[in-house]
């Protein structure tokens, strides 16, 4: 056998022995009772069986000589010995395992002789190590021979654990600890090295994803349906319209020639207060004079960001558009705070790590009624005065918004910051003139004059049936006209565009314009007035539908303020539909009825078509595309973007007023509530609540909304329909309200048939008693007192056992505020 082959036998030998007497000290621990690493364990009994093999391929070519045939003979030994230690490792692994007291001792009295085992083995391999220090001392490998050894060629082919062998061997060193300890130190470090490793790996992704959860929870929380539907329902301005504002962008300047126009000077004003330091721009105008299709032309255009850099180079735009006919979160100081809040975190990943390590409360909230408004304010005001960006705030329609006095304070601490600037508009109204008279501004109306003109021009292009005198003295009628509010441009250019296209005369187009009211409250007289000889015919069906809008819009507002409603009830083409079919709302409300879907979808097909028409245009059809993403589970939610049945489309269509100005008009003016008296023959409010709950039938039907939605959850739409019944009710007394109470039944047999959505109890487990849901609302404490006297008394013990089973569970059905209210009441009768 050659030198190496003997060196390399050798060293296998070694590292055997000095494993596994670490292995048998390890075992003499256990059984001593001592604390161990059962991890080292493993590993060098790992490593034995490995070092076994290769000390096993390099004895194949032994046995050449008698000092070969000894050192096998050695390396057999250990081989034998190491082999008896693997039955032991047996016995030890049973020993460490834990167990009861009586077991664990009587494990111990057995191991005594398995103690006495290793304890020889240990004294065998020491043995050994001894006759082996001896060899390499005496017969294998002298001082001078390792290094004669290391001076050849074939010496940097060897492996690393032989190379430092040879090395110690030429140095002096033929005691077993200096020649293996460092390779045995360098293996255990790297394999623990690796380990920790992999196991900070583990962690950080773990920690990473925890944290990504944390961050996209509380972004959830603070997204509502209807936060960006204001500004994405606004139509684009048309592309002549404002295309001059940003003319002097880049140079501050008059231009050559002619003196600049009212509006080219005031659009120069407001680029050079966008590179300015002054914080505030109040943009005022008239109702329908284009303020928000403004204000999204400037969010939108790209010289915005360009402008305001200039004054603050990567400076954050934000926004928040105020709604007065959209639900509570579109008008309040809580909606303004979320938006922000949300559009902030998003545009800075870092404010959200911010938020969450210094506002320990922000962690907790899934959705936006887990917020108390004080929270709302701590987190954007810490954010804010953290915030490292300059900040450009575009709010639209403040005169729109409810809790101005709130509004109005937070504005005044966001003018305060240094890094912040503010653009706003708004009607006229006193208590903003008092406000922001003092800032930068423009009025809209004065100024849009030739925007309009250039939106006109387009609109009636030169054609050879007129003359273009008469063309030119039109377009400039029509601007006139407007005086600045786009809206009355738009139905202007309606009416005359069908005088041109049906090729009327031109006096007779003069006639059709003059006859154009300049007021909108006049213009929408006007448009009442058109339906003519039609009038006596729609007038009565149009009066209801323009009673559903406000009555629902009056009750909701109610409604949300209370419960924190996050969802958006505007009414569909459906409900529109049964208003006047009462064929139809008999057969949804009857149980036994089979719901014919492709009917009641064609018949809201028709309704949608039919509705401008009975309302002379006062009511438009919009299709309306809600993210369900902060609302349902995300399976859920997916599935409603995609759906492409018909039964989405009662839904998804939304009827509602051409203008917001309208709600007014009805309202407050003499001329609109002459048109809605024509409705009181019905009662609009049964109607509102017949047609709600002939929607939750189908809603059920079709498996919309069912996981959450419409459960009857506080601020849901079957929560919502009973607050409204209740409502009605309160009005009446049972003896008077009829239609009411035959409401109440038909809810009773779909609710006891299953066909309404209710709460998350399984489907096995029985429904509560009807009259369970309505306890706490006084209104119906008449019907459930007739009730239990009528049913006996098994019905009063049915109703109090539901009643107490609601109040001793944390249910997730929510029943209506009802264990809210006055316990003692609800018991008397219920006894």
């Amino acid at each position: 056998m050659s030198g190496f082959e003997a060196l390399s036998m050798v060293c296998s030998i070694m590292q055997v022995i000095s494993f596994t007497k670490e292995v048998l000290t390890l075992c003499k621990d256990v059984y001593d009772g001592r604390p161990t690493t059962d991890r080292q364990m493993e590993e060098n009994t790992t490593s034995i069986q490995v070092l076994l093999d290769s000390m096993r391929q390099c004895s194949v070519s032994v046995q050449q000589t008698n000092s070969d045939k000894e050192l096998y003979a050695i390396a057999e030994k250990c081989s034998k010995a190491a082999q008896e230690l693997q039955k032991e490792m047996q016995h030890v692994t049973k020993h460490c395992k834990p167990g009861n007291t009586i077991k664990a001792m009587i494990a111990g009295y057995k191991s005594t002789r398995h103690k006495r085992k290793i304890t020889s083995l240990y004294n065998i391999f020491c043995q050994y190590q001894k006759t082996l220090e001896t060899y390499i001392l005496v017969r294998l490998c002298t001082k001078s021979d390792a290094a004669e050894l290391q001076r050849r060629e074939t010496f940097n082919d060897l492996s690393d654990t032989m190379k430092y062998f040879i090395s110690q061997l030429a140095a002096g060193h033929t005691e077993m600890a200096n020649l293996i300890t460092r390779e045995s130190i360098q293996t255990r470090q790297q394999i623990k090295d690796s380990e920790n490793q992999v196991i900070q790996s583990i962690n950080d992704a773990q920690s990473t994803a925890y944290s990504e959860a944390k961050k996209d929870r509380l972004l959830r929380s603070l997204k509502y349906a209807s936060m960006n539907t204001r500004r994405t329902e606004l139509k684009p301005a048309h592309k002549a319209t404002y295309v001059s504002i940003f003319d002097s962008l880049d140079a501050n300047k008059e231009p050559d020639g002619a003196p600049a126009s009212s509006s080219a000077a005031a659009w120069r004003r407001f680029v050079q207060w966008l590179q300015s330091e002054r914080r505030v721009f109040w943009i005022q105008g008239k109702p329908g004079a284009g303020k928000s299709t403004l204000m999204k032309f400037l969010l939108q255009h790209e010289n915005t960001q360009k402008g305001v850099d200039k004054w603050s180079p990567n400076t954050l735009i934000l926004s928040h558009f105020f709604w007065k006919p959209g639900d509570n979160l579109q008008r309040n100081f809580r909606g303004l705070l979320c938006s922000l809040t949300h559009q902030l975190l998003s545009s800075e990943c870092s404010a959200v790590d911010h938020v969450l390590s210094e506002l320990q409360f922000s962690g907790g909230k899934d959705n936006i009624g887990d917020w108390e408004i004080s929270e709302l304010e701590s987190i954007f005001h810490s954010l804010m005065i953290h915030c490292k960006r300059s900040v450009f705030f575009l709010i639209d329609g403040l005169d729109e918004a409810t809790e101005i006095e709130e509004i109005l304070h937070f504005l005044d601490f966001l003018i305060g910051l240094r890094s912040v600037k503010i653009c706003i508009s708004c009607r006229s109204e006193d208590v903003f003139l008092e406000k922001f008279s003092k800032y930068d501004g423009f009025k809209l109306n004065d100024l849009t004059k030739d925007d309009m003109l250039q939106l006109v021009s387009a609109a009636i292009p030169e054609s050879q049936r007129y003359p273009s005198d008469f063309l030119q003295d039109l377009r400039s009628l029509i601007v006139q006209k407007a005086e600045g509010v786009y809206l009355w441009l738009v139905l202007a250019l309606e009416s005359v565009k069908r005088g041109l296209r049906n090729n009327d005369e031109q006096n007779e187009i003069y006639l059709r314009l003059s006859r154009l009211p300049s007021e909108l409250e006049k213009l929408y007289a006007d448009m009442w007035g058109r339906l003519g000889e039609d009038t006596d015919i729609y007038e009565k069906e149009a009066a209801r539908y323009f009673s559903l809008i406000i009555m629902n819009q009056t009750f909701f507002d109610i409604y949300s303020h209370a419960c924190r409603c996050i969802f958006d009830f505007r009414l569909s083409t459906l409900q529109f539909m049964l208003i006047t079919n009462d064929t139809m709302k008999a057969n949804i409300l009857n149980k036994s009825y089979q719901l014919p879907v492709s009917e009641i979808a064609n018949n809201c097909v028709d309704a949608s078509k039919i509705i401008s028409i009975r309302t002379a245009g006062l009511l438009t059809v919009k299709d309306v595309k809600y993210d369900f993403s902060n609302l349902l589970p995300e399976e859920l939610a997916e599935r409603m973007r995609s759906d492409p049945s018909e039964s989405n489309q009662y839904f998804s269509r939304r009827v509602d007023f051409i203008h917001r100005t309208l709600f007014d008009f009805f309202t407050e003016s003499e001329i609109g509530q002459d048109i809605l008296a024509q409705s009181q023959t019905h009662r609009v409010d049964i109607d509102l609540a017949t047609t709600i709950l002939c929607q939750l039938r189908i809603m059920q039907y079709h498996g919309i909304f069912a996981e959450s939605y419409a459960r009857v959850g506080l601020g849901s739409p079957l929560h919502y329909f009973l607050w409204l019944l209740g409502q009605i009710f309160a009005q009446d007394s049972i003896c008077e309200c009829h239609m009411g109470t035959t409401l109440l039944h038909a809810f009773e047999r779909l609710f006891e048939a299953g066909l309404l959505p209710w709460d998350d109890r399984p489907e096995w487990y029985p429904l509560p008693c009807f009259d369970v849901i309505l306890i706490g609302d006084p209104a119906f404490d008449e019907f459930i007192q007739s009730r239990v006297e009528d049913k006996g008394e098994s019905h009063a013990t049915c109703l109090l056992r539901e009643f107490l089973f609601a109040r001793s569970v944390e249910p997730s059905w929510q029943l209506i505020k009802v264990f809210k209210e006055d316990d003692h009441r609800n018991r008397s009768y219920l006894t």
